[in-house]
């Protein structure tokens, strides 16, 4: 003894098969669930990759700068490790979006240290703006002071002349703050 089963729907059958999805009186079907995802396996979703690439910071990087603070017999396990990395991925394209767009509406290619110590402000992080001005203010000085040669072939010999100019202003006016 065989059974078949008509097509939901379907036409030319001669009974009526009960549809998982209520019908409207329009005739038209609305679906009563929302296909489910596997929340375990995300990682692997090729739109979850998309959206949210391989961190670019080297874990070795990450696992050293950890070290610095802990005492010199602690161990950092592996998953520890990689979720700092993702964090701070995460937290400099946070901050670096924000800074470029302040830059987007002044009109800027290139996001400068003011940039991102004012994207660090509006974000909620201005109890870290002090001692990184500071720190902006020496590695300036730094470089006026020990310049690095161009080679003629540099790439960066190129750029825009609107962009020394925003550097420059951006240096002037932080000078002037101080």
């Amino acid at each position: 003894m065989s059974t078949q089963t008509a097509p939901a729907g379907g036409e030319g059958s001669s009974h009526s098969t009960p549809s998982s999805q209520p019908v409207a009186a329009d005739g038209t079907s609305t679906p009563t669930s929302v296909t489910s995802l596997d929340l375990s396996n995300l990682s692997s979703h090729p739109l979850y990759t998309a959206m949210f690439p391989t961190p670019d910071l080297p874990i070795a990087n990450i696992s050293r700068i950890m070290k610095r603070s802990l005492p010199e017999n602690a161990k950092i396990a592996k998953d520890a490790k990689e979720c700092v990395q993702d964090c701070v991925s995460e937290l400099i394209s946070f901050i670096t979006s924000e800074a470029s767009d302040k830059c987007a509406a002044e009109k800027r290619k290139t996001i400068n240290g003011d940039d991102i110590l004012y994207a660090m402000r509006v974000l909620g992080f201005d109890n870290y703006e002090e001692v990184l001005r500071v720190y902006l203010s020496r590695y300036r000085l730094d470089q006026e002071n020990n310049p690095k040669p161009r080679k003629k072939n540099d790439s960066h010999a190129n750029h825009d002349e609107e962009d020394d100019d925003d550097d420059e202003a951006a240096h002037a006016q932080y000078q002037h703050q101080s």
